[in-house]
């Protein structure tokens, strides 16, 4: 029993073009791996009437999902844990080498020394003083959560909470080491921010049980709620870096840009919740139309590891396949090789459903395509550009969507709202005269009425049909913005 669809989100499709034909390759190769062979192994190892029995269906389409979500996943938990290993194993020298230089640069300061202003950091000593500063409230808000919510109480709140800030303070400072650093190597939608929370996750867990007594539900929330702040830590580290870099191309002064990242941090914190909790509201965090697959697996593990009910098999499955691809990797990098196979991606690959492999690795082709018309393609390329544009938009239109319809807005109101909107944005594009947005969205315009009335109409199929068009479509605008236009300064 094997399965294969495709999500229609253009959004995919886009990720797929920035990261490019080699992690999108993987990324497929992880979906084909889960899907093509794990899923049907363990199937026939089982046998098709046992798992029918436990899983109390005999749709092959239902059957196939309950397979993944209970046993497979795990399989890409277990590679993304050693590869969050070996992501820490690869990149010590450099965290070492960063923490010397920080060093070195505050006590070039403290000696009177000149430091060039592009080069002139917050000082270690502030860094180090934050960081303490921002721990013990958060060490406090945990216990308090513990306490009130989860029903952790007395000592044992305590000694988790005192663990928790320990493994929030190490471990969340070589996440964010990580995850910066492969922010500049690779870009951040290469980063292994779930690879180094599901590493942090399962560490966190196995103190929390072994170390402090937690167990049950319990265990499992008290452990969710580390590996949340270690991911936040490491996706912002990604992103900062990011910030960084463009400021160091265009001569800002770094210290400054650190301090406003700060602010940053705290204004995105009082929108984040609004936004989730709406979210949650119209869609339901975890259901189909939002499935939050990453979310998912972490809490089938956290409770697997506290309950005993985890598949330890799987993992060691996953461990395998980590390690084969690492070895992999390190011999294509000895000939030079164009093509790697880093394990982050096909780890990703194995733990999300396979019909969100299928866009990205369009996207891919799409960008291989570009690369071979264009001999290159810089990271401000029009394409790549666009792309980020594509993914931004489909999450604010997600947003936005979702604010409508726990207003209660019916469906016929929200695609008028729609349709308003891209009428609006045709108008701008033909004052601006730019000719293929104004194409491309009235042909959007197109495809969504098409698809609104074939889902009135109950027909079939049409609107998904459609959908996939649409993506592809998208995904057109992308390579046509890529080969004929340029962004000035661009090489």
């Amino acid at each position: 029993m094997a399965f294969f669809g495709s999500d229609l989100s253009v959004a995919l499709g886009a990720v797929g073009y920035i990261v490019g034909l080699n992690i999108a390759v993987l990324v497929f190769i992880g979906g084909a791996i889960a899907w093509f062979i794990l899923i049907p192994a363990y199937i026939a190892h089982q046998g098709l009437s046992n798992v029918i029995s436990t899983y109390g269906t005999d749709n092959p389409i239902d059957l196939a999902y309950s397979v993944w979500s209970a046993k497979i996943r795990l399989v890409g938990a277990g590679t993304m844990l050693v590869g969050g290993l070996w992501s820490i194993i690869k990149l010590r020298k450099p965290i070492v080498s960063g923490i010397k230089g920080g060093i070195k640069a505050t006590k070039m300061k403290a000696a009177g020394e000149e430091i060039l202003r592009t080069e002139h950091d917050m000082p270690m000593t502030y860094t180090l003083a934050l960081t303490m500063a921002f721990v013990i409230p958060l060490a406090v808000f945990y216990w308090y959560i513990l306490d009130k919510y989860v029903g952790v109480t007395g000592g044992t709140s305590v000694g988790s909470t005192v663990v928790a800030a320990i493994v929030m303070l190490i471990v969340g400072f070589l996440a964010s080491s990580i995850a910066a650093y492969l922010a500049g190597i690779v870009g951040s939608s290469n980063n292994p921010v779930s690879g180094i929370t599901i590493m942090t996750l399962i560490l966190t867990a196995l103190l929390l049980k072994y170390a402090v007594g937690l167990s049950g539900i319990e265990g499992a929330a008290a452990t969710i709620l580390v590996a949340a702040v270690i991911c936040s830590a490491a996706a912002i580290a990604g992103d900062v870096m990011q910030d960084l870099a463009t400021g160091h191309i265009v001569g800002a002064t770094p210290w400054k840009q650190q301090a406003m990242e700060i602010v940053g941090t705290f204004a995105a914190a009082f929108v984040m919740a609004p936004v989730l909790n709406m979210l949650h509201q119209a869609y339901g965090i975890g259901s189909k139309e939002l499935p939050a697959p990453q979310a998912n697996l972490m809490a089938s593990i956290s409770k697997g590891i506290f309950e005993g009910t985890l598949d330890m098999r799987m993992f060691a499955i996953g461990i395998i396949i980590a390690i084969i691809f690492i070895v992999m990797d390190e011999i294509l990098a000895m000939r030079k090789s164009r093509f790697r196979t880093p394990v982050m991606p096909v780890a990703v690959g194995i733990y999300l459903p396979i019909g969100l492999a299928v866009p990205i690795l369009i996207g891919g082709i799409v960008r291989y395509i570009v690369e071979r018309r264009k001999k290159a393609v810089s990271e401000v390329d029009p394409g790549v550009v666009s792309a980020a544009g594509l993914i931004a938009g489909e999450a604010l239109a997600g947003i936005a969507i979702a604010g409508l319809v726990i207003s209660a807005i019916t469906t016929k109101w929200i695609f008028l709202v729609g349709v308003l909107i891209a009428v609006l944005f045709i108008g701008i594009f033909a004052v601006k005269k730019a000719k293929m947005p104004t194409i491309m969205t009235a042909l959007f315009l197109v495809l969504g009425g098409l698809a609104y009335a074939a889902t009135k109409a109950g027909i079939s199929y049409l609107p998904e049909i459609l959908g996939f068009i649409t993506m592809l479509a998208s995904l057109y605008f992308v390579h046509e913005l890529a080969i004929k236009y340029k962004i000035e300064g661009s090489s």
